[in-house]
């Protein structure tokens, strides 16, 4: 007698395992098969840009981000439905803020960097310019037409920056010397200080800088930059398609064509 309700005890207890079993599988199955919505309605998205490089981003003297991508962004956002934390930084601190995960995405004139891209994932690209170089018209041999008239020379850079990557890769071959600075005030005061030959940059954001000044000339070189925004690679593909749906709409309707006109004196070569 006994063992047969120690028999019957054991059979209730497979059958119980067996229904917890084939529960527990198809709750992974279905969490495995549920699609990502691409979402990010709702959210409060933490946005580092570059403090001082305008048109493109930049802190006014109220602490206010503007800019051209600030506007932008904004206008995403509203599209899709989300907030936005500004987070003003130096240029060179931008990357490593989304890689570490204190900001969600990064903009202020930003472009694909080849040794940043296992690192960063690039936007689709919304705006492309030249860079350029700014110099002294009132200087003793002012004869340089291109980069290999530097030879010798120093041009400054901004770290993180576009100009920074490219002018390396060149730096050898063309003889220049390159020294790196943190911002566009840094700039001033080394062309004020006759600390440096030349600058080189992003042609709007030297264009900025030229306003007023008619001791400045500029230089363009032969280097498109398509702007993007970054985010950490493989993190936060949401915020990548998000903007894609935002972008679409807000270039169907026109309002992006309205906002480059409003900052087309810095954009058109």
């Amino acid at each position: 007698m006994s063992e047969r309700v120690e028999s019957r005890g054991i059979e209730k207890i497979k059958r119980r395992l067996c229904k917890s079993v084939f529960c527990l599988f198809f709750l992974l199955l279905f969490a495995c098969g549920k699609k990502p919505t691409g979402t990010i309605s709702g959210r409060e998205i933490r946005l580092s840009f570059d403090r001082d490089n305008y048109p493109f981003t930049a802190e006014d003297e109220e602490g206010k981000a503007v800019g051209f991508e600030i506007e932008l962004m904004e206008r995403i956002a509203e599209k899709e439905s989300f907030t936005l934390k500004f987070l003003p930084k130096n240029q060179s601190a931008l990357a490593p803020s989304v890689i570490t995960g204190t900001s969600d995405m990064a903009i202020g004139g930003l472009s694909r960097i080849e040794d940043e891209e296992k690192r960063l994932s690039y936007s689709t690209s919304y705006l492309t310019v030249h860079l350029a170089i700014l110099l002294r018209k009132d200087r003793d041999n002012p004869a340089e037409k291109s980069l290999e008239d530097f030879r010798g020379k120093t041009v400054l850079v901004k770290e993180g920056s576009a100009a920074a990557s490219f002018l390396e890769e060149k730096r050898e071959e063309e003889g220049y010397y390159l020294s790196v600075v943190q911002s566009n005030e840094d700039f001033f005061s080394a062309l004020e200080e006759e600390k440096t030959d030349a600058i080189c940059d992003l042609r709007p954001a030297l264009l900025k800088m030229r306003e007023g000044d008619n001791s400045l000339e500029m230089l363009s070189l032969d280097k498109e930059e398509e702007i993007s925004f970054i985010v950490s690679r493989g993190q936060n593909r949401e915020i990548l398609r998000a903007f894609d749906r935002g972008f679409r709409k807000i270039k169907e309707n026109g309002e992006f064509e309205a906002l480059y006109r409003r900052y087309e004196s810095y954009f058109s070569e």
